[in-house]
């Protein structure tokens, strides 16, 4: 068989993401418990590595009998549609989509995905335009709802923008929008269409962009993005904010915050007038920067802890210059070693970059042309800066500096050298269009005593760089010389209260991500039945005051991971379960302070191949549900951003005390077997013949020596199950033979089994029967009608065949 491509490779963890349950019934059919065993064969196969595509069709058929022996179970609706589309086997899809829109109603996901397919069977963009103009035109738009609507909207105005049409993809994205602010796809399609395509607007962008943060409110991206706007407008509180959840979403993420991120935030908080905040954010990151330095050095060199203590790591450029600035205009003592140690991180900079291979020369020139600008701003002298000009000559030539960039230089210069009548002739030619230059001739004037003049230039120079380190220094030194703050303009005193509008809960999702979104989990009773689903409830809820989507890639992702832990009397090692990942992407969205409640049969992943091995035992169970997970290592889940986990109560599933009394009460049952029960008890028996077989071939067990003679008693339990099997329905018969444990004493139900015309009873046997490749069932499946059988058959020959040339 050959194996599937790539495109499968991550299969491994597919076994548990398919783990969903059934709904707990009143009561449990024999109907339920053979499709929850078929669903069980199925996942099985998909978990075998290679993944093969016999298998995956062979997968599809299982739960495809599964889900037609239980027409009104909408879990395994869902996952037939899930295999089928694993396995791209479009006629089974279409069908379990059909039904499952029937039987959930309430599925937003599954009725986006019905109606999706029914546009895309249009063959040409003007038949898919008007099926979109026919479902969001009313009443079909209230029917589909809000939601649903919402991302069709979406998916219309990407084909409109196929079609040229400009104005439809703008109206369509920000109908989207409005159907739905938490679809974020939507909300980042109009944030960044209308930043690109509207004029100056800087408050109507940033109320796309507050949708957007909305829409996904731990997104560092959006947060950086929407500062970004705040502090190029002046709104350095709502800046501030916003740059401190960016970088406690960093932390969050487990990823350490970029220097640039941390330095805008410092020049917002010295915006807001937050100067020694600004200062220990640097401080922070020097700290950082330190004990990686240190730890390097303990592994490489013999220090004593007064030498280690001495010892600074260096901080970017980008913050090691911002430090320089602040200390320039508030600490004259601290400036000038501040100012060198910015310039030293930029030589640092400028010789890794000189030492890599086949660099370009202007990756080279441009930190040196920084770094003699900081130079000659922050009065660390024009030899220096010279010095970083030569550098940046020597790797371009006479095209290191444009015109422009020469006059500035040349006139910083002379404005250091003392010159400021020919620092000004140099400058102000260029300080309209160049904001370096406009800050020298602020200056100059400052240096003449012209302080009108000087705080034109200045104001210049804050309007056209605000949000930039250079352009707060210019507003810190008009700050000084007026001896008050500027006053705040119009457009951000309207972006401040925009971000005031953002609920305070926002700023602690980092730190307490349950305030968002949280999960519960629990069993649906405290005990349950030897044979019986194991159903807990997996309880979503949004804890917030405005809705969150369910998705992939959260804000709520659209994923559980069930952790158990298993106890069973006097099995002290059992191996750790696999985690069962299931679906919960029954909704695109959680209204505020909805709940969304999934129930799970547990029995549908690992845990039933330990029950089944060990029925008579029964075990005790704890299950913790962890949501917004990732996988920390092979064995290690563990919540992520807005993620949290919570452990269930302890329960049990029952096992049974084997007493002369219960196998007499069960032989007794077996004569006329007529309950679900009785089926249990015919599993459980023929667990109690294996044991006193395995006692007799291996070593006494203690647990049947109390019944005097338990080979005869085995004899008579297993005359019972041959009996009592025999009067089985053809359901019951494919159950009891995938429950039961196959023995020499029951052989007579295995040679009943393989005269049995009924195809589940054949499906039944050829998964978990078989005695080898050369087993007649394989055979005579392979002559017989039905090609779901065939394909079974073929399927698991070829796992026997390939388990064998493994060993």
């Amino acid at each position: 068989m050959p194996a599937l491509t790539d495109k499968y490779a991550p299969i491994r963890f597919l076994s548990v993401v398919l783990a969903v349950a059934a709904p707990a019934a009143a009561e449990v059919t024999p109907r339920q418990m053979l499709g929850g065993q078929l669903l069980r064969a199925a996942m099985t196969l998909v978990e075998s590595q290679p993944i093969t595509v016999e298998a995956l069709r062979t997968a599809v058929v299982l739960v495809d009998e599964a889900s037609a022996l239980n027409p009104q179970d909408v879990e395994l609706c869902r996952l037939l549609y899930r295999f089928a589309d694993l396995a791209e086997n479009q006629e089974v899809r279409g069908r379990a989509l059909a039904r499952l829109v029937r039987l959930d109603p309430k599925d937003d996901v599954a009725r986006l995905l019905f109606v999706t397919a029914a546009v895309g069977r249009r063959q040409t963009v003007e038949g898919r335009l008007a099926a979109y103009e026919k479902l969001l035109a009313e009443p079909a738009r209230s029917t589909l709802g809000p939601t649903v609507a919402s991302r069709l909207a979406n998916d219309y105005a990407w084909l409109l923008d196929r079609t040229g049409d400009i104005d439809g993809f703008a109206r369509w994205v920000a109908e989207a929008v409005a159907l739905d602010p938490s679809n974020r796809a939507a909300a980042a399609t109009a944030a960044g269409f209308f930043r690109m395509n509207v004029g100056e607007d800087p408050f109507a962008e940033a109320e796309l962009l507050t949708t957007l943060l909305l829409a996904d409110p731990t997104s560092v991206e959006t947060q950086a993005v929407l500062a970004r706007l705040l502090i190029e407008n002046g709104a350095y509180v709502g800046a501030d904010r916003l740059y401190d959840l960016a970088v406690r979403s960093s932390q969050a993420r487990r990823s350490v915050p970029s220097s640039g991120l941390l330095a805008d935030r410092v020049v917002a908080q010295w915006g807001r007038g937050d100067v020694r905040g600004a200062l220990a954010t640097v401080r922070r990151r020097q700290r950082e920067v330190d004990e990686a330095h240190r730890a390097v050095l303990r592994e490489n060199q013999a220090l004593t802890p007064m030498e280690l203590a001495q010892r600074h790591g260096l901080i970017t450029v980008t913050l090691a210059t911002v430090r320089a600035a602040i200390l320039n205009r508030i600490d004259g003592d601290r400036a000038g070693a501040a100012l060198q140690t910015a310039l030293a991180a930029y030589d640092i900079l400028i010789g890794i970059l000189k030492n890599e291979p086949d660099i370009e020369a202007r990756r080279i020139a441009a930190p040196a042309l920084e770094a003699a600008f900081v130079a000659l701003w922050l009065g660390g002298g024009p030899d220096r800066a010279q010095g970083y000009l030569d550098e940046a000559s020597a790797v371009l030539g006479e095209q290191a500096m444009s015109d422009d960039a020469r006059l500035r230089f040349e006139g910083w210069m002379a404005f250091r050298r003392g010159d400021v009548s020919r620092a000004l002739d140099l400058l102000q030619p260029i300080a309209e269009r160049d904001a370096a230059a406009q800050l020298g001739v602020a200056m100059c004037r400052l240096a003449e005593g012209k302080r009108a003049d000087a705080g034109r230039a200045l104001y210049s120079v804050v309007t056209r760089r605000r949000g930039t380190v250079v352009g707060m220094w210019a507003e810190e030194t008009l700050r000084e010389m007026l001896g008050r703050p500027l006053p705040i303009g119009e457009t951000a005193r309207k972006l401040e209260q925009l971000i005031a509008s953002i609920p305070r809960v926002v700023d602690r999702l980092p730190e307490e991500p349950t305030l968002a979104v949280s999960v519960r989990v629990q069993p649906t009773k405290t005990t349950f039945g030897p044979y019986e689903p194991v159903i807990v409830n997996v309880e979503i809820s949004n804890n917030a005051s405005f809705p969150l989507a369910i998705d992939a890639r959260g804000p709520i992702q659209s994923q559980v991971a069930l952790t158990l832990k298993v106890q069973i009397a006097r099995l002290p090692d059992l191996p750790e379960l696999p985690p069962m990942v299931v679906d919960i992407d029954r909704r695109l969205r959680l209204d505020p302070h909805e709940r969304l409640v999934i129930p799970v049969d547990l029995r549908r992943g690992a845990l039933a191949q330990v029950l089944n091995r060990t029925p008579l035992s029964g075990a005790t169970l704890k299950v913790t549900a962890t949501l917004g997970f990732y996988v920390a290592g092979p064995e290690s889940i563990r919540p992520g951003v807005l993620g949290s986990d919570v452990a269930s109560v302890p329960f049990r599933v029952d096992g049974v005390r084997v007493t002369p009394q219960w196998i007499a009460s069960s032989i007794a049952d077996l004569a006329n077997p007529d309950s679900v029960k009785d089926l249990a008890t015919l599993a459980l028996l023929s667990q109690f013949v294996f044991i006193v077989t395995r006692a007799r071939e291996d070593a006494p067990l203690q647990a049947v020596e109390v019944l005097g003679d338990p080979q005869r008693v085995a004899r008579e339990s297993a005359d019972a199950i041959i009996h009592a099997y025999g009067t089985l329905d053809p359901i019951s018969r494919a159950w009891a033979l995938m429950a039961m444990v196959r023995t020499s004493e029951l052989e007579p139900v295995y040679s009943m089994a393989q005269k049995d015309d009924d195809k589940l009873v054949r499906i039944a046997y050829l998964l978990y029967c078989l005695t080898g490749a050369d087993d007649p069932m394989i055979d005579a499946a392979r002559r017989g009608d039905d090609a779901n059988v065939r394909l079974v058959a073929e399927t698991m020959h070829a796992r026997i065949v390939g388990a064998s040339a493994a060993q």
